[in-house]
């Protein structure tokens, strides 16, 4: 309810004063296009950074090191040694939907919308979910997929739902023949990319059900031009465990070896950080506790369809109708849709799910602060608009929804 009454007041706001009936803010759309702005910003900003390549070197490092040009490098092997790699958990929403924008390159509103239609023809389990965990059914799913390899873990206990997981023990090389054949004669149409996203959730399910992987991990010393820098680089796998089957989250380097080798040194200056993704966003609600499962892709979906934020390359950039509303929002309502707002309601909102809080309490107090707030900036011809919307002219007589 609040959230309707958050986003029809301040979105009949924003549609007056920039006369534009395209406009739109809610309590976690606002924080979200913020982070995407101040990322932009951070973006526009410069740092320093050195290249060094040559002889199997492929490095780049903060900082300016050396001079511009061919140099000598003294590379010194410090340790090399065997390390497990424990697998990944299956996929909640929000690593389903940043993983399938980095390894597929999809969009987030895209990759629910096939996850949809995955559950809705009984290929997957239920798609908006923040756990982790396994059910029985699930475990024996993995046992007949992987058999000597099996490895059962639940990752979480309790729950409403369990991980994202294919329902059947069936590859998407088996789910295409099946198609093909009609043995499997799926409501829609399965396309392309239905089977890419199907093919990374099968996957990313099997691996966490798989063995730790074993891998040999090189710590080397580089010194150029009295300048000594370590890193730490995986060189080799000793035992390939789960990565046989998820191979997308393991980096294995050429190992370097001890003695002098001959480089190029190249100074850049770059974005002082990289602009987000999709993927990177919605990490970043899970993380700071804005928005659900539910709603990630439509938070973003939002954003982009009100042309707030634009997508050039895989990387959202703010527009400056993004940019200004913002600015006017968190001027005048910065207590209506600030991100320790968003999360408190996060909080509460669990809390009256739970049968912990009393829904008619929050929803009062909530009413009685969207009108303070509209008021104090646009009298109460505003805040009248509140009373007289279908939702809520007395929150006491309110029924849950």
């Amino acid at each position: 309810i609040e959230d309707r009454w958050i986003g029809f007041e301040l979105s009949q706001i924003l549609q007056k004063v920039f006369k534009n009936r395209n406009l739109s803010a809610g309590r976690a759309q606002t924080p979200t296009l913020g982070w995407i702005i101040q990322r932009f910003k951070e973006h526009l900003e410069k740092r320093d950074i050195t290249l060094i390549e040559g002889d199997g070197i492929s490095l780049r490092v903060e900082g300016k090191i050396g001079t511009p040009g061919e140099a000598k490098a003294i590379v010194e092997v410090l340790a090399e040694e065997e390390v497990n790699l424990p697998p990944p958990p299956p996929f909640a929403t929000n690593e389903m939907l940043r993983e399938a924008n980095r390894v597929l390159k999809l969009g987030a509103s895209e990759i629910m919308d096939l996850a949809q239609n995955l559950f809705e023809t009984g290929l997957i389990t239920y798609h908006r979910t923040d756990s982790h965990r396994v059910s029985d059914a699930g475990l024996r799913v993995a046992r007949v997929f992987l058999g000597d390899r099996f490895r059962p873990r639940t990752w979480e206990e309790g729950g409403a739902h369990e991980c994202i997981r294919p329902t059947k023990p069936m590859t998407v090389e088996d789910l295409v023949r099946y198609v093909r054949e009609g043995v499997l004669k799926p409501q829609v149409k399965l396309t392309r990319n239905h089977m890419r996203l199907y093919d990374l959730i099968f996957r990313r399910f099997m691996a966490s059900m798989s063995e730790v992987a074993k891998l040999m991990r090189q710590r080397v010393r580089i010194s150029i031009e009295g300048t000594s820098f370590e890193l730490e680089r995986y060189v080799r796998i000793a035992e390939p465990g789960w990565t046989r089957i998820y191979p997308y989250g393991v980096r294995v380097e050429q190992p370097l070896r001890s003695g002098e080798v001959l480089v190029r040194i190249e100074h850049r200056k770059v974005p002082k950080v990289p602009l987000y993704t999709q993927g990177d966003v919605i990490a970043t609600m899970r993380e700071r506790g804005i928005g659900r499962p539910s709603t990630y892709a439509v938070i973003l979906q939002k954003l982009l369809m009100r042309r707030y934020v634009i997508e050039r390359r895989g990387k959202l950039i703010p527009t400056k109708l993004g940019m200004t509303v913002y600015e006017y929002l968190t001027k005048n309502y910065p207590n209506l849709i600030s991100e320790e707002r968003t999360r408190a309601l996060e909080r509460k909102m669990s809390l009256v799910e739970e049968g912990e809080a009393d829904y008619q309490r929050i929803i009062g107090e909530v009413y009685q602060e969207i009108r303070s707030s509209i008021n104090s900036v646009h009298g109460p011809h505003f805040g009248a608009a509140i009373a007289s919307s279908n939702e809520v002219s007395n929150p006491s007589t309110t029924k849950q929804a």
